[in-house]
Order: structure tokens, then sequence, then C-alpha cells
């Protein structure tokens, strides 16, 4: 599973465009939004903001995150690299960017938002063997004159749980990445 890590990992300094899921549930309490996913959530990335001209040639991805019971009945955040379409993303391997992606499902749009941290949580079991439990991104956006930063956590339950705030949160258990 720590393998898988490195996908994750790699996003940072990537831009993250959406949040994507079949059904969304939202509530918004104590200047945090609440999202909670049935199942699988995506991260749709590109390597800048596809809404600049200049730069790189234009890269993109999208990373699934998922959760999964172990052994013992503990709550996971699973990591997958999908290169083919899903009930929620479908992929063009013809085309290229931006147009590479058609969402069909709920999303959460970020607003093409720079990662600039990304940090895994979890535990070990008696066997050795480490899990993922939380995921917390920070990421900002530009304005003319101003950035806003943003920390999205992600917490493993019998759904995933995803909370966006303007403060960082505490975040328990170890620091896995």
């Amino acid at each position: 599973m720590e393998e898988s890590w490195g996908k994750l990992k790699n996003l940072k300094e990537k831009v993250l465009s959406h949040l994507v899921t079949s059904h969304l549930s939202l509530s918004d309490a104590n200047d945090t939004l609440h999202l909670m996913c049935d199942g699988t959530c995506g991260l749709l990335w590109f390597n800048r903001n596809p809404d600049e001209p200049l730069g790189d040639p234009l890269t993109s991805g999208y990373l699934q995150l998922n959760w999964g019971e172990n052994k013992v009945g503990e709550d996971n955040i699973l990591i997958n690299e999908p290169e083919t379409s899903n009930p929620y993303v479908r992929i063009d391997p013809n085309k290229e960017g931006v147009n590479r992606y058609t969402i069909q499902g709920s999303c959460y749009d970020v607003s093409y938002s720079t990662i600039k941290d990304i940090q895994g949580f979890g535990y070990s079991n008696d066997q050795g063997e480490t899990f993922l439990h939380r995921i917390l991104i920070e990421i900002e956006r530009q304005f003319s004159t101003q950035v806003e930063k943003r920390f999205i956590h992600i917490e493993s339950h019998p759904c995933l749980i995803i909370n966006v705030t303007h403060n960082r949160p505490s975040i328990p258990g170890k620091q896995l990445f």
C-alpha cells in the first residue's frame, strides 16, 4: 500500500481542479464545508492552471481515493490511478489536457488551486503493516493581490468524509508522510 502513497505525494505543486464522486452530501458549519462521499472520490489535477496559456505543456491526471477495511475492520484510504473511464469521470485517451476528462458525477470545484503540501496520517498494526487513514491537502489560490489558503482533510469511514476549511485542522494519528 505504501507504494501507492507516492502517487499522492507527487501531486505537490500540481493544480487541483475538482473532487469528483457519484453522490456528494454537503453541509456548512463553523466555517468548514463538510462533504460526504458514498464511496470513491477522485482528485482531478493538472500540472498548471489550464486557463494560463504560458508554461509547460498541459498534462493532467485523475487519482481515485476509496475506503476499505483491513482484516480487523479498521477503515483505510485506498489509492488508485485509473487509466480508463469509471462511473464518475470519463477519460478520452484521444484527447489531452482539460478536454480529456468529462465529469459525470457530483463534484466540488476547488478553482484550480495549487497543492502546496500533502500529508498522510495513519497507524501500524502488530504485524508491521501501515495503513493510511487521513489525508491533509494544503491548497492555495492566487487572486490579483491576495492568496487564499485552504485545507482539505479527507478521512476514511464507511465512506470518505472531506472537510474543507481555511484553518489548519489538528489531525490525530501518526504522520506517515
